[in-house]
């Protein structure tokens, strides 16, 4: 056996590498966010010690020679990711395995879905594909909860009840309990959170000044609001900058301590906001990137604002407060009370620079 997997290397390692490619693509095309794949061959060693322990009688019971694993957010998403791998490989029924269905609701241990796989037909007669024939993987699915008991567990070297010491076994259940409420917890959390979104959006055209601050109400602000948008692509269109229209490119963090710094708290008063200074905002070219995100004369009239009642030292005080470097922020200070004396008409005399 040991001489079979020598030769089997080099073609287990290829298909393992095509196994990963395959369930990556699958993933992303589903739209289906995992925390990683990730994939190994076995190791030698490892085999010698199966081998040691009488665990194997011949080559072909040896299924997790090549090895898949997903890693899910939420524990949830396992069965979303199990049905989209049932669909896209063959699936050995009598070897593959449900933990969470074969754990007892009294005892502890770590729940994953484990499938050993093999290409499908129609994947097996494209040219390159042949040469895997009678090749299997093992692929396990399991959220970053799961995984981290899996992994304490195994390098605490307890794998079942039985062979805990019995002292301990009350320490296990606790824990094993705990994990999973937190795994259900995460969930409830998540759930929350794109309940609130879809509120926020309902909301933001009946109630505005009912909805506060954060990355959800501005998320939905920066996709629904028309006047942004004029405001955005007026802004790129003065300093010849590139508009992304990527809500994943925003610093929401960065944005809301601006808006928050500028005294704005609800988004019927970033509205007004924007109304009350659309005009400024083309004017006030104070950083001249070569693109920046939908959404980014928030970040103007914020600013505008900041300047109009604390001056210099307002403005300074904000980047401070969003932990710029110190030369880095300096020198950002300086080339936006510059725009600003610019949009004011005023001059911006060498007295006023930061030092």
């Amino acid at each position: 056996m040991l001489e079979e997997y020598d030769r089997k290397t080099n073609l287990n390692a290829t298909f393992v590498a095509e196994i990963h490619r395959l369930v990556a693509e699958l993933l992303d095309a589903g739209g289906m966010r995992v925390e990683s794949v990730t994939s190994r061959l076995k190791r030698r060693p490892s085999l010698e010690r199966k081998l040691a322990r009488g665990e194997i009688r011949s080559f072909d019971e040896i299924t997790d020679l090549c090895g898949v694993r997903i890693t899910t957010y939420f524990a949830d998403d396992v069965d979303r990711v199990a049905q989209a791998i049932e669909r896209e490989f063959a699936i050995d029924r009598a070897n593959s395995t449900d933990k969470r269905a074969a754990l007892d609701a009294d005892r502890f241990g770590y729940a994953s879905v484990h499938y050993i796989v093999r290409l499908p037909e129609h994947r097996l007669a494209l040219t390159e594909n042949k040469r895997f024939e009678g090749c299997c993987a093992e692929i396990q699915i399991r959220s970053i909860l799961q995984h981290v008991w899996a992994e304490i567990e195994h390098d605490l070297g307890y794998k079942s009840k039985l062979t805990v010491p019995r002292d301990l076994r009350r320490q296990f259940s606790r824990l094993a309990g705990l994990l999973e409420i937190t795994d259900h917890e995460f969930m409830q959390i998540r759930d929350s959170l794109r309940n609130y979104e879809t509120e926020v959006a309902a909301q933001l055209d009946r109630e505005p000044a009912s909805i506060g601050i954060d990355q959800s109400s501005l998320r939905a602000f920066i996709a629904r609001s028309p006047l942004l948008r004029r405001m955005d692509a007026a802004l790129a269109s003065a300093v010849q900058a590139l508009l992304i229209d990527e809500p994943q490119a925003v610093n929401f963090e960065r944005l809301v301590n601006w808006l928050t710094a500028a005294g704005l708290t609800n988004m019927a008063e970033i509205e007004a906001a924007l109304e009350a200074n659309a005009a400024r905002v083309a004017r006030f070219r104070f950083l001249l990137l070569p693109a920046f995100p939908r959404g980014f004369s928030l970040y103007a009239v914020a600013g505008l604002l900041v300047l109009d009642h604390g001056g210099k030292p307002g403005i300074q005080s904000l980047f401070e407060q969003v932990q710029f470097g110190r030369d880095e922020h300096h020198s950002l200070v300086d080339r936006i009370w510059e725009a600003y004396a610019a949009e004011r008409g005023l001059e911006s005399p060498e007295s006023e620079k930061v030092v």
